[in-house]
């Protein structure tokens, strides 16, 4: 193998591979890239053994070959090397020289063929969607999956399509993220649950360019998705995800319309001393369209008082301040809805008109 290419397109390259890679795996050959150079292009790929990544460069091929080295070192030789053109030659037992100017480094290397093969993925449905849209649905669920549940399916996001729409769920126990989008083009009704890593890293590579696509493809276990010259492999979380339809209400005996930005900014500040507690509580009294909301711990306290437009019965209702600053992160709305039945019953927040999303987040008991 050898072959020459442009510094800035191999790191950036780089970059993108080695996201894929394990800190921590049993297997050292998980910790390195993949590089193939063939036809004229220069390929890289990275595994952990359930997400891989593959992205190519143009390169001047002059040898064609392939060798497996450390990944996030190779990322560090090249971000050093001078800018400009890096030069690189497969030595004995795969090691690879990598030269610029007058620099050069050796790595040692692996035999290319005890990397891990990437999946085959049998399509049966395709989604293309701007990027910034399917950003869009990732970052308004994900932060509602379970880090550390016994139930795997609740470790990811479901992407569920009925009838030219997609929904996109996440549920831990204490919360739900729902996201809608209705699309134009004719889908087949599909089920995937998408793994958390694998979302993270669909994130960092989409861009907020509307004119650029994003390419979904699934099979019975495997997920493919094609970003320019990148694709991602990512196998699919096995089982069947809870019924989440049946948690949402439907019917409330208390709706307050609020700002988003001033509640937000309340409960900003009322994370700085739930935090410091014990509960991490922070506690709403609805009443008169009014809502006062306040904050105890052992460093002091805290008493905010917020205007609001009241609908039905009043209700004091204490939540784990995070899981409302999470949703408030989320929103981009001007103003949102939150429903309520009672103190120890779900909450719902969901959008003045519509149902583009529902939010959902379980109270806190508390003595009244």
């Amino acid at each position: 193998m050898r072959f020459h290419c442009s510094t800035e397109k191999i790191v950036a390259a780089l970059s993108v591979a080695t996201r894929a890679l394990s800190a921590r795996t049993p297997l050292q050959i998980l910790e390195s890239i993949k590089l193939s150079a063939e036809e004229g292009r220069l390929f890289l790929t990275g595994s952990d053994g359930t997400v891989s990544i593959v992205t190519s460069i143009e390169a001047d091929i002059q040898e064609e070959g392939a060798a497996v080295l450390p990944g996030r070192l190779l990322l560090d030789v090249c971000r050093k090397m001078p800018e400009g053109e890096i030069k690189a030659q497969m030595k004995e037992n795969f090691a690879v020289q990598f030269s610029s100017g007058h620099s050069r480094m050796t790595l040692s290397g692996q035999d290319f063929r005890q990397y891990p093969p990437l999946p085959e993925v049998d399509t049966h449905y395709s989604l293309q969607l701007p990027q910034p849209v399917l950003k869009d649905m990732i970052t308004r669920t994900m932060f509602a999956m379970a880090e550390d549940d016994e139930r795997a399916v609740l470790r990811g996001t479901l992407f569920e399509t009925r009838n030219s729409e997609i929904t996109a769920v996440a549920v831990d126990g204490f919360r739900l993220a729902l996201k809608h989008l209705r699309i134009s083009q004719e889908i087949p009704d599909m089920n995937a649950i998408i793994p958390a890593k694998t979302l993270s890293e669909i994130v960092k590579l989409l861009e907020d360019d509307e004119e650029k696509l994003v390419t979904l493809n699934f099979g019975e276990r495997q997920m493919t998705m094609e970003i320019g010259e990148t694709q991602m492999f990512s196998t699919l979380i096995a089982g069947e995800f809870i019924n989440y339809k049946k948690i949402l209400p439907e019917e409330f005996k208390t709706r307050v319309r609020v700002s988003v930005g001033a509640l937000r900014a309340c409960v900003d500040r009322a994370s700085l001393m739930a935090r410091t507690g014990k509960n991490n509580l922070v506690k709403l009294q609805i009443e008169d369209n009014m809502i006062v909301m306040t904050s105890n711990s052992e460093n002091g306290d805290l008493y905010e008082e917020l205007d609001v437009y009241q609908e039905g019965d009043g209700l004091t209702i204490a939540f784990n301040v995070r899981y409302l600053s999470d949703i408030l992160g989320t929103l981009k709305e001007e103003e949102v809805f939150f429903r309520f039945n009672s103190n120890v019953s779900p909450c719902v927040v969901c959008p003045i008109e519509g149902d583009e999303f529902r939010y959902l987040i379980l109270p806190v008991r508390i003595n009244s």
